[in-house]
């Protein structure tokens, strides 16, 4: 990881000390993964809003992530973009009110259309998730009314802003419009040396439980 001050021009005028102090400061960080990418944050001095640029290994610009936190550095909410910065979805972060633990994390498709919505471990009552991170994928023409939501089988990336060099780059994002099929997990599975499991369909009694 490498950290970089980018100064804003008005510090290379002579100003005096007042002038310094009022400026704003732009500070970046690199992360580097081990598939060769990169990904370049910045944040402009008091501001809320977290800009992540992430690169292939020849210098191509991937994804962008916009994240807006709260002044201790939280994700409240984000935008997802590709490399020619098309809007791809976007995503909300739900907490618990008085631990103001991390529950949940939505993402909506370009449309504003649900996709998937990711609980953390404590946040469901189901003994089958309450102890792990799980993800459920929404065919986006059915939203919340769907159901039978499927649960993402294999290993569920959340879309959180990256923090530290060395691991590989996940963005996160459930494909299609419901969990994957064999095809793609095992393709998928090829790429990142992990074992294959096909998505099943979670249980309609127990799975939207949370804990109050």
């Amino acid at each position: 990881m490498k950290f970089f001050p980018i100064l804003p021009a008005l510090l290379l005028l002579s100003g005096g000390a007042s002038l310094a102090q009022e400026a704003i400061q732009a500070y970046g960080k690199k992360f580097f993964h081990r598939d060769g990418q990169r990904t370049e944050t910045q944040k402009m001095g008091n501001s809320l809003i977290v800009r992540q640029e992430t690169y292939s290994k020849d210098d191509i610009l991937t994804e962008i992530r916009e994240f807006t936190v709260d002044d201790q550095g939280r994700p409240l909410s984000g935008r997802l973009f590709d490399g020619r910065q098309n809007k791809r979805g976007t995503m909300s972060y739900h907490y618990d009110p008085n631990t103001r633990q991390l529950m949940w994390e939505e993402l909506k498709n370009r449309d504003g259309k649900l996709v998937r919505r990711l609980f953390y471990p404590g946040a469901l009552k189901d003994p089958r998730y309450a102890k792990r991170i799980v993800a459920f994928s929404y065919d986006p023409q059915k939203g919340e009314s769907a159901e039978q939501p499927m649960e993402i089988k294999g290993t569920v990336q959340p879309i959180m802003p990256v923090t530290q060099s060395d691991g590989e780059f996940q963005p996160g994002i459930a494909q299609g419009t419901a969990a994957p099929t064999p095809q793609e997990a095992a393709a998928a599975a090829k790429v990142r040396n992990m074992p294959v499991t096909t998505p099943q369909t979670a249980k309609k009694a127990s799975w939207l439980k949370q804990r109050k």
